[in-house]
């Protein structure tokens, strides 16, 4: 799969299902509250939100190598195919306490997965841990990467495949001081790489 379809095939997914009806919607904490994260290299927040507003978005304060931003969807995909600031731009599903590799396993699972993925499409985990009873962000990532595959397991007998290169969907796990959020990179990965995805992007 090309980079561009990669791009495009993630960002229109998400925006059809962010039209979805409220049986969808009000599972992600995206929908509720229609805030994003744009992450950064330290340093740089200030200009960041500077940048947010000029395409449309309403930014909150600066925070530690991001900002969090307010959007609807025109504005979402006008900041991940315009932006020369943010290295991604991601959408939270979920935030819980989190104190143990069970309980991450038992959260993510309540996650209705069949909205974000199916079995003949491939994801990818990308974790950060840091200040938590679970330390290694390996080990979190295998735990949700499960988490993920027994969803579909039990429900249709095949599971996702993983793909670390070019996964259809590229999910994150940000674990810090016991508290997780679990989400998607809207953008599908670096932002940086876009110069050869927009191609041949897909129309929404």
């Amino acid at each position: 799969m090309g980079e561009g379809r990669r791009l495009g095939g993630s960002l229109t997914g998400f925006l059809a299902l962010r039209r979805t009806g409220p049986h969808t919607a009000s599972m992600f904490e995206y929908a509720k509250h229609h805030h994003f994260f744009a992450s950064c290299s330290r340093g740089i927040e200030s200009l960041l939100v500077d940048e947010l507003r000029e395409l449309g978005a309403e930014p909150d304060e600066p925070g530690v190598r991001g900002v969090s931003f307010k959007a609807e969807a025109a504005t979402l995909y006008r900041v991940v195919y315009a932006t020369r600031l943010a290295s991604r731009v991601l959408a939270p599903l979920l935030t819980f306490d989190c104190h143990s590799d069970k309980y991450l396993y038992k959260t993510a699972r309540q996650i209705d997965w069949d909205q974000l993925l199916d079995p003949d499409r491939t994801f990818v985990i990308d974790a950060s841990v840091s200040d938590s009873h679970i330390d290694h962000s390996q080990f979190a990532a295998q735990r949700l990467k499960d988490a993920v595959c027994d969803h579909f397991r039990e429900k249709t007998g095949r599971r996702p495949s993983v793909e670390k290169r070019t996964p259809d969907l590229r999910i994150y796990l940000h674990l810090r001081r016991n508290r997780a959020v679990i989400g998607i990179d809207v953008g599908g990965g670096a932002l940086h790489r876009r110069g050869y995805r927009t191609e041949s992007v897909e129309a929404p």
